[in-house]
């Protein structure tokens, strides 16, 4: 799964406890590194109390605090990053797809055009309840990732679940691990006291190694752009993680003719490419898409296949940009044997009637070779590879002296 770098990134991430305050520590610096505009909220109703200090990540002087305020203010401005935190439990179904909701932005100051940020949830929570939530607004949302996870005291599990266009392509926690959206247990708020003060038990390690998953996943998405685990499980007795990968789809066999019409076809569409590039201004790089970047680009692509199609045992395509006023030009060279090879040069006439030059050459530093010749832009325009394969194989001597003696011994035969 593919994910842009470009984008802008919203991270909504509920709950601030024990997997969710170890996982804010490297939330921001991952953020601080990436040259884009990201914004993270925070969500977390509870309050640092003295129990918190064995295994989540607070100190004394944050007891009586709100845990979503603490790690909030302290690593944003650790980070210099937007201070944004909610001090409440989310438990409203229609606040929390507002908070998930992509940002938009206007790309570039010439472009002019709008775009959906990049919008990842992540759960913290230690109850089913707001998973069952989550799910919902996953389940209900065009574009959104949604990594969740949980754990005991030594085990425990991180899942990525991931909707585009309104199709889900990795199942979110609900889906892997069905008895999510089963269980009756309540939100926070719900919780007397007595139920409040009693929790599943969990050590330091499971939470830090849940919240290494989590930034792991973040990682891959928003430095490298994509991923290809969809759920881990792991152990800290063992000290194993176990990731679930994604399995890529078997594409159906494609016959030889198939794959050779499939070829053929893209060669003939690079020749249409490249006759409308050679009408363009050519003379200036124009930068990293300019016209004449992409006609050596395209050139050099086409010019390569070319060369294997036409069987050379030996061949080498080099480009040179020239300098402004000129397309440049990209040359291929190619020997069928000793002696026997052709030079095809692609560029852009200066007298206006657009041709490619070639001629035989009888080694790979030949600079002079045989009498020039020119292929029309025409075949180009038409997009006849099958034509212009026809005309550089005649130059093949070893080909055409084997017809002669194949055509002079059935004369012979005849005879």
């Amino acid at each position: 799964m593919r994910f842009a770098l470009d984008k802008p990134v919203t991270i909504v991430m509920l709950g601030a406890g024990g997997t969710g305050g170890h996982t804010a520590t490297h939330l921001y610096r991952l953020l601080h590194s990436l040259n884009r505009y990201t914004q993270v909220v925070i969500c977390d109703g509870d309050i640092v109390e003295e129990k918190n200090l064995v295994r989540q990540n607070f100190i004394a002087a944050d007891l009586g605090k709100n845990k979503a305020q603490v790690l909030a203010e302290r690593y944003a401005t650790a980070f210099g990053l937007e201070v944004s935190y909610i001090p409440d439990f989310i438990e409203d179904k229609e606040k929390l797809a507002r908070l998930v909701q992509p940002l938009i932005y206007e790309a570039g100051m010439y472009q002019q055009r709008i775009q959906d940020g990049l919008s990842i949830l992540i759960g913290c929570v230690d109850n089913n309840r707001s998973r069952q939530l989550c799910h919902q607004v996953f389940m209900e949302a065009n574009n959104l990732i949604y990594i969740d996870s949980g754990n005991g005291e030594y085990t425990g599990q991180v899942v990525c679940g991931v909707r585009r266009n309104g199709k889900t392509y990795y199942k979110p926690i609900g889906d892997v691990y069905p008895d999510v959206l089963l269980d009756n247990d309540k939100f926070p708020t719900q919780l007397g006291c007595a139920e409040a003060a009693v929790s599943a038990p969990q050590s330091i390690v499971a939470n830090v190694t849940a919240s290494t998953a989590i930034v792991s996943y973040l990682y891959n998405i928003l430095v490298l752009g994509s991923i290809e685990t969809r759920s881990i499980t792991f152990s800290t007795k063992s000290i194993n993680v176990k990731p679930i990968l994604t399995q890529k789809r078997k594409r159906p066999a494609i016959s030889e003719e198939r794959r050779k019409q499939i070829a053929i076809q893209t060669q003939q569409k690079n020749m249409k490419a490249i006759y409308d590039l050679v009408t363009q201004n050519l003379s200036y790089l124009s930068g990293p898409n300019g016209a004449k970047k992409q006609f050596h680009t395209k050139a050099a692509s086409f010019l390569r296949t070319l060369g294997n199609d036409l069987g050379f045992t030996d061949f080498i395509v080099k480009k040179n940009y020239g300098g402004i006023a000129v397309s440049g030009e990209i040359r291929l060279k190619g020997m069928w044997s000793e002696g026997n090879g052709v030079y095809f040069m692609l560029d852009q006439e200066t007298c206006g009637r657009q041709r490619f030059l070639y001629r035989t050459i009888k080694h790979m530093k030949d600079s002079r070779g045989g009498p020039n010749q020119y292929v029309d832009g025409k075949l180009f325009k038409e997009g006849n590879y099958e034509l212009l394969m026809e005309t550089l194989l005649s130059l093949n001597a070893s080909a055409s002296s084997e017809s002669r003696s194949a055509a002079g011994a059935v004369n012979a035969h005849a005879a």
